[in-house]
């Protein structure tokens, strides 16, 4: 025991020729923080659980600024872990389902000096076993998305889409994939079953998600997309793959 140490406890080297102590802390996830160990692990539970973060506050008797500086750092862990373990979406998994999405429309400038605020489109992909690729485009061009398919898309897979034009003419055939369209002017799934439902589905999961945070700023954007594509792919085991995630990020 080691009143000294933040946890009470420390790692102490067994040759009695060496004096050295190192925190049990050291080199993990949580080696800066001065929190309890109980705090820390309730913190890590409930952002993986997507809780509120008046909740956070409470169940775990930190600040507001507390929660909200940790769940940006779990944010960056599960971000880092997307891009440790990419996936291709369709192949033997299914069709891909491709749409846009305005997450934010532009606004009028207040006066006739100030700058325009653009409007900000996410081009999303998903497939039937619930992988999801989201990005910030700055266009709905077929020169932005068509690489964007090619490099999160499986070769030679069927690719679902509304009838926007920078999917005509066979891009997406060139591209190596097959296509299928939907026009939501005539109806929204086609007599033979094929529809974009599922990454229109993500978009109002999406937004309730942001909608249930207040918001968030148009720089943290992609950072939020990210979680919500590591979140997706490991629904209903989030705790315990974040827990292997900072383990993998931070060997001790």
């Amino acid at each position: 025991m080691r009143n000294r140490a933040v946890d009470r406890v420390a790692w102490r080297c067994t040759d009695h020729r060496c004096r050295h102590v190192t925190s049990i802390r050291a080199g993990s996830f949580f080696e800066a923080s001065h929190l309890e160990l109980w705090q820390l692990a309730i913190i890590v539970y409930h952002v993986s659980q997507r809780t509120p973060i008046y909740q956070l506050v409470r169940e775990a008797e930190i600040s507001q600024k507390t929660a909200i500086d940790w769940a940006n750092f779990i944010r960056e862990v599960m971000s880092e872990d997307v891009d440790r373990h990419p996936r291709l979406l369709g192949g033997a998994n299914g069709p891909v389902s491709i749409d846009e999405c305005c997450v934010s429309k532009a606004k009028p400038a207040r006066n006739r000096r100030a700058r325009r605020v653009p409007e900000v489109w996410v081009f999303g992909l998903s497939d039937p076993t619930g992988e999801v690729h989201m990005e910030v485009v700055p266009d709905r061009t077929a020169q932005t998305l068509i690489p964007i398919i090619v490099r999160h898309v499986a070769p030679g897979s069927m690719v679902w889409s509304d009838g926007w034009a920078a999917y005509a003419h066979g891009a997406l055939g060139r591209a190596g994939f097959g296509h299928q369209v939907v026009i939501h002017e005539r109806e929204f799934v086609r007599a033979d079953g094929m529809n974009i439902n599922r990454a229109e589905g993500n978009w109002s999961n999406m937004k309730a998600r942001f909608k249930g945070m207040k918001g968030t700023s148009r720089a943290l954007l992609p950072s939020y997309l990210r979680e919500f594509m590591w979140t997706a792919r490991h629904r209903r085991a989030e705790f315990t793959e974040l827990v292997r995630a900072m383990r993998e990020q931070y060997p001790v």
